[in-house]
């Protein structure tokens, strides 16, 4: 997909490589083609490119957590599904400015955002978090609990529930019965723990 930007992505990784040399880039998603591949090839950082292909989701969770950073070099985003996941894994991200990333990739909170094709700005961005460890485990704590406080179920139930009664104002009776049954069912399960010890 063209809008991925994935040749900024090389050759970002290709000046990391320079000082790096043993940091790989795992490229996920379908292979590109033989042709393109053979292009790649040329390049000396491409020892250290893993193009993985298609993967499960249980290997995709696996790569979060291995994971270092998660880049996105796109040209155009919705909200990039993978960058939330990526810090709910306590995985940072360095991203471009696409559209959807802004959402949730704060400057020196959650990553880093850089302007498209800015190769130097990603570069500086990804050199300081791998060089830092302070600021590696400031940006993975905040990146979970970014994601805890704005994208977990109740901020998110909270926030259809608000558009939903708002447009449909004849939907907060049923709203208040399912959080009246949601309450009991949580109230419950403790004591349902303590019935089988």
């Amino acid at each position: 997909d063209p809008r991925k930007n994935i040749d900024m992505l090389i050759r970002v990784f290709s000046r990391l490589h320079n000082t790096m040399p043993d940091l790989k880039l795992y490229l996920v998603g379908k292979k590109p083609h033989d042709e393109r591949l053979h292009q790649l090839a040329t390049i000396p950082c491409f020892k250290n490119i893993v193009f993985t292909g298609q993967i499960t989701t249980d290997d995709l969770h696996t790569l979060y957590k291995r994971a270092a950073l998660l880049l996105i070099s796109s040209h155009q985003e919705g909200l990039g599904i993978v960058g939330l996941e990526a810090l709910a894994h306590g995985t940072p991200v360095v991203a471009t400015d696409c559209g959807g990333t802004k959402d949730y990739v704060i400057n020196n909170v959650t990553g880093y955002l850089v302007d498209i094709n800015d190769d130097d700005a990603m570069v500086a961005k990804i050199t300081a978090i791998l060089s830092n460890e302070k600021l590696y485990a400031h940006l993975s704590t905040a990146g979970r609990r970014f994601i805890e406080e704005h994208y977990s179920t109740q901020p998110i139930y909270s926030l259809f529930k608000q558009a939903l009664t708002t447009t449909y104002p004849e939907l907060k009776a049923w709203f208040s019965a399912c959080d009246r049954q949601r309450l009991a069912l949580q109230q419950q399960q403790p004591q349902r723990i303590h019935d089988m010890t």
